[in-house]
């Protein structure tokens, strides 16, 4: 299977990079990004990067080349609330993608495996908030306007559930790789309000690869489970 993935130069979009790379699974995986991959990755044959000047601008072409993707994972953003990211640039690929799917469908070119659903898969956060109006006092903006795009992309494919599902991962804090200090800190904070950035990529990665057949939204203490049972060789799909 082919996975896209825009966001992959950060940390943990590369983490889910490297998760899908490592996945049997996934025979390609195609990378969006504004700069070069870290050397480790671009020697992987699986591995494509196409730069990218502006997330805003997906040309027909570009797609075309991956009309044959499974999923894309979605780990492009900012904390500031930007509106450009966090909406805009997510909602272009996905009405530009759709067009994709709709012609492909239309041709009956891939025969019945066109009629399979596209994943997109969005990282979000613990916290969105969805009243606009509300005052809050950490990182308010981008939590707003990550509830605007989880409502926006719920509208979206409504309107074209036919052809796309759209996974929405909400972790908590994002801790570094594991460690001592890691360790300690994730005890500190507890189970429902962080998770390890590893474990979060091999969630992203699974989700990609395996979808889900009954839920759109993954709070903190569903990855770092799901996560777990990666690890530990016992993963029940679904």
């Amino acid at each position: 299977m082919k996975v896209l993935i825009a966001g992959a130069t950060g940390t943990i979009g590369s983490e889910a990079l490297l998760h899908c790379l490592d996945n049997p699974q996934v025979t390609s995986v195609v990378a969006f990004a504004r700069r070069p991959l870290a050397k480790d990755a671009q020697e992987n044959t699986k591995l494509t990067t196409v730069l990218m000047e502006d997330f805003g601008e997906w040309p027909e072409d570009r797609l075309e080349s991956v009309k044959d993707a499974d999923a894309m994972i979605w780990a492009l953003g900012t904390l500031d609330g930007d509106t450009t990211a966090n909406l805009d640039y997510p909602m272009a690929f996905m009405s530009s993608f759709v067009r994709i799917l709709q012609n492909k469908t239309a041709l009956g070119s891939e025969g019945s495996e066109a009629l399979s659903k596209f994943r997109f898969v969005y990282l979000s956060g613990q916290m969105v908030e969805t009243d606009q109006s509300k005052g809050l006092h950490l990182i308010s903006a981008a939590r707003k306007i990550k509830s605007v795009f989880e409502t926006e992309a719920i509208k979206f494919t409504e309107k074209h559930n036919e052809l796309w599902q759209t996974l929405i991962v909400r972790p908590g804090g994002v801790l570094p790789k594991d460690t001592i200090a890691t360790s300690v800190l994730g005890l500190v904070i507890g189970k429902n309000w962080s998770i390890r950035v590893e474990e979060l990529g091999s969630f992203l990665a699974h989700l990609a690869v395996h979808g889900s057949k009954h839920r759109t939204f993954f709070e903190n203490e569903d990855i770092l489970n799901k996560a777990q049972q990666l690890r530990q060789g016992r993963d029940t799909s679904g």
